[in-house]
């Protein structure tokens, strides 16, 4: 390779290690943070009044926190602003003693929910209360969404601290926007399962890492793939969205995830573009 080259790969293997470590910080304090807030005393709190509350409404409890905290919620493009339906349940009381601590945390970490789960799988909280918000994620074993699945495995967690997590997808409840979760069972002080902590994650941060144009000049951009050769970003460059849609096949990012080997190849890109590929 020229010197010009040499210089070339250099600096772009430096800003692929940077962006990797952006990514790999982001992830990691996602995790950290669903184990922090599962052992949380507030959570923990939280769970046992909520399933209590669900268990005195009976079998209308769904039906019932739908109706307030949905139904009759004023402003139905941000229900997380509700933070009492003023109908004097004990559910109310809760929902107004903990969603201001919830939502909170929601936009300090820009997650895109923090829901709360009985050990029956009922949502008996969420902080945005969008369409999986009151439902049973274990009503429909064979048409299960990602939150069902992530509680499934979660649930059957015996210890703290192992957060469960489930690849970006479209998630169906919140109009097939893509989402990964994270999940960890939260255990009472006597150290029996209480329920389950789920994080809905955003793609967003993921696509502000990547999407940074400093050092990659008019035509350089980076994407994350999946092991099903999709894109998990939306990509600077593209002119339409890539996130979940756009396929990137080839044998640098093939190797790259299958046996984590890097490469650098010269190939056409998914622009259709004779582009350099860092992996």
């Amino acid at each position: 390779a020229t010197s010009t080259q040499k210089a070339t790969d250099e600096k772009f293997h430096a800003l692929l290690d940077d962006r990797k470590q952006a990514l790999t910080t982001y992830f990691s304090a996602a995790e950290s943070d669903t184990s922090i807030l599962s052992a949380s005393p507030v959570a923990r709190n939280a769970v046992q009044q909520f399933t209590k509350a669900w268990r005195v409404i009976g079998d209308d409890a769904a039906a019932n926190v739908q109706d307030l905290y949905v139904g009759q919620n004023p402003d139905a493009s941000a229900r997380e602003l509700l933070e009492d339906a003023k109908d004097g349940s004990y559910y109310s009381i809760l929902h107004k003693r903990y969603h201001p601590w919830f939502r909170e945390v929601l936009n300090q970490k820009k997650f895109a929910d923090i829901l709360l789960l009985d050990m029956d799988g009922n949502v008996i909280y969420s902080v945005k209360k969008e369409a999986d918000f009151t439902t049973g994620v274990l009503a429909d074993r064979n048409n299960q969404t990602d939150l069902g699945i992530v509680f499934d495995v979660a649930s059957a967690e015996v210890l703290p601290g192992i957060p469960t997590f489930i690849d970006f997808a479209p998630y169906q409840p919140s109009n097939d926007v893509p989402a990964g979760f994270l999940a960890e069972p939260i255990f009472s002080d006597a150290g029996v399962k209480v329920g389950v902590l789920a994080i809905r994650m955003s793609t967003d941060i993921i696509d502000e890492i990547l999407s940074m144009a400093n050092g990659m000049g008019q035509t350089g951009e980076m994407y994350l793939v999946g092991e099903d050769a999709l894109m998990r970003n939306n990509t600077r460059l593209s002119p339409t969205p890539t996130r979940l849609t756009q396929e990137v096949i080839s044998d640098g990012i093939d190797g790259a995830i299958i046996d984590g080997k890097p490469s650098d190849e010269l190939l056409t890109s998914y622009l259709g573009i004779p582009s350099y590929t860092y992996v």
